[in-house]
């Protein structure tokens, strides 16, 4: 219990380093001490002493490691009474001095003090050769299929973020012999990460069983520790849709004509240009947000009024996955979406994207976090994320003009996963002027909650 201790111990906050907390740890200082206190040692840079909450004091040491990574580790308890001097584990203020001074200078060698030496581990076949193979069984799958663009990244991320750094009771869980891998040495790995996110230990929880089963499947260990482990949280689907008053509200600060926020004082650069159309065509044509920050001049019709998105593009001299769904679609265009891109094109024309960045104009911009918070804190929206426009879109054509979810769904570009869904997949080029209609009713009910804040028609006119 105390290994599972220290994880939680070690990645607490960690209070600011205020002069009157750096002072000599005296006998007096320490027992005087509050739950929840952490004292800074004023003559071994590093060394602290947490307060837990039910009175037991911790020894901990903080070292930089040459990579510049900042790892905490436990010493040991400070003796509450004379007689825990008889426990291993107890370290008066001269020993946990002692002690950090040597994980200090090791760590100064280039030394991970929190390894134990290559002789002490036990070969075999280790949870990093197993997550490798794992890898390029998986590539090869998605290669061969010609799909799973955005999957496999995120996986070996996970594994070199997370899984490759993970020290566990001295070792690198990344070097560890699958064999000896327990329920408590994944816990171990997976609470940090929940600590500063749920859902992404929950998603690498995930990541780590699946390479366990592999394990499982070639014979080489018995069973999966990895379901042993309860993390007590369930991953829910975002389900934030926007008002009409939230919409009108944001109209004006997407605009591409900056009469209000010239009046209020707002900085008008290209980024925020870009940034206010990214939210208006997202809104208008119901694409992901990511599919419209690749945007090409090239893929646009604006004499038939469509834009084709291709399953791959190549950014940079690399390919890149573009369509979620890994299939080729045609999006109609509304004229408020068409008026949109005309303003646009005198800004942006030259380029090959429609929304390129404004650091390199070569490259699409793909990230609208810094303006989307400009301009919901101009209208005094909290919580609202690009992607929410899809779903607020999708809403409105289900609850004004009761489309069912299967058109919905072609609107979308979902994957189908349904009898009925798969065939309108199959036969998607049949229901073009369906999606037309439905995009051109949208765009009209935009028009017209937005013309007295906002102003499609004002941009219409010029």
């Amino acid at each position: 219990m105390f290994a599972v201790n220290q994880v939680w111990i070690a990645i607490g906050p960690i209070l600011d380093r205020d002069p009157k907390h750096m002072a000599k740890l005296t006998k007096t200082k320490i027992q005087a001490s509050k739950p929840g206190a952490l004292l800074h040692d004023a003559e071994v840079k590093g060394l602290s002493l947490r307060v837990n909450r039910d009175g037991t004091k911790i020894w901990q040491v903080r070292f930089r490691l040459p990579g510049g990574e900042r790892p905490c580790m436990i010493l040991g308890h400070y003796p509450n009474h004379p007689n825990d001097l008889r426990c291993p584990e107890c370290l008066t203020r001269e020993q946990a001095c002692e002690q950090a001074l040597e994980i200090k200078a090791k760590a100064r060698r280039g030394e991970d003090p929190r390894l134990k030496p290559e002789e002490s581990l036990v070969p075999g076949i280790t949870f990093g050769a197993i997550a490798e193979n794992w890898l390029r069984e998986k590539r090869q799958r998605y290669e061969k299929a010609q799909k799973g663009g955005a999957t496999y990244p995120e996986w070996k991320r996970q594994m070199r973020t997370y899984l490759e750094p993970a020290v566990v009771e001295g070792c690198r869980f990344w070097r560890m012999d699958v064999a000896r891998i327990t329920p408590r040495h994944c816990l171990q790995v997976l609470q940090p990460v929940r600590l500063r996110s749920a859902t992404m230990a929950q998603r690498l929880k995930c990541t780590m069983s699946s390479v366990m089963e592999h394990a499982v499947r070639s014979l080489l260990v018995d069973y999966n520790p990895v379901r042993s482990v309860r993390l007590n949280y369930q991953e829910v689907s975002r389900e934030r849709t926007l008002s009409t008053d939230e919409i009108v509200d944001l109209w004006p600060w997407w605009n591409m004509d900056r009469e209000i926020q010239r009046d209020n004082g707002h900085r008008y650069e290209l980024e925020d240009l870009t940034s206010g159309a990214a939210h208006q065509l997202v809104l208008l044509t119901l694409q992901r947000p990511k599919e419209i920050s690749h945007l090409e001049w090239s893929k646009i019709d604006f004499r038939e009024g469509h834009v084709t998105f291709e399953p791959t593009i190549k950014v940079g001299g690399r390919l890149k996955n573009l369509v979620k769904n890994r299939h080729a679609h045609r999006v109609p265009l509304s004229p408020q979406a068409l008026v949109v891109l005309e303003r646009l094109r005198p800004l942006t024309g030259e380029y090959r994207w429609v929304l390129p960045s404004t650091a390199d104009p070569r490259m699409p911009a793909v990230k609208f976090h810094k303006a989307r918070l400009r301009f919901c804190r101009a209208a005094g929206i909290e919580d609202m994320q690009l992607r929410d426009l899809r779903a607020t879109g999708a809403t409105i054509l289900a609850e004004r003009w009761e489309y069912d979810e299967h058109l919905i769904g072609v609107v979308l570009n979902h994957k189908p996963r349904t009898i009925t869904g798969k065939v309108y997949l199959r036969h998607k080029a049949r229901y073009f002027n369906q999606v037309r209609e439905a995009l051109d009713r949208l765009g009209r009910h935009i028009e017209s909650v937005t013309a007295g804040g906002g102003e499609v028609v004002s941009i219409a006119g010029g």
